[in-house]
């Protein structure tokens, strides 16, 4: 069985091309990331407020676990600035690629992170 692991450092600001970028700790662009089960990610929106959001019309009660206050509309949430957004995969989440969007609010940019930024759901072990 795996550890519960938290993903922590997924932070959204602007780099030095004057692009809004998905990033790690080390401030390294990070658009994919790879998740098992039980696995927490975190986005932390730095400067700007941002809007998050699955293409494809991804149900996401399928594969995360989140507060209830999260993602009224089922489709949409909010991150004000200076906050983060967390989700944890669910036991049963099923494998494949998740496309994700984030718009930066106010300026009607896209943040650039492997454009667009996606999240593998791995199979279990």
């Amino acid at each position: 069985m795996k550890k519960q692991k938290t993903m922590k450092g997924k932070k959204i600001d602007v780099d030095i091309r004057n692009e809004w970028i998905l990033m790690d700790k080390k401030e390294n662009n990070k658009g994919t990331i790879k998740l098992h089960a039980k696995d927490t990610v975190s986005w932390h929106a730095g400067q700007s407020a941002l809007e998050f959001s699955f293409s494809g019309g991804v149900n996401i009660d399928t594969y995360f676990e989140y507060d209830n206050k999260l993602f009224k509309n089922g489709k949409t949430q909010n991150v004000k600035k200076g906050d983060s957004l967390s989700l944890t995969v669910k036991d049963d989440a099923p494998a494949g690629e998740l496309f994700y969007n984030i718009e930066v609010k106010g300026t009607g940019k896209k943040v650039v992170g492997n454009s667009p930024p996606k999240m593998i759901i791995l199979e279990s072990d």
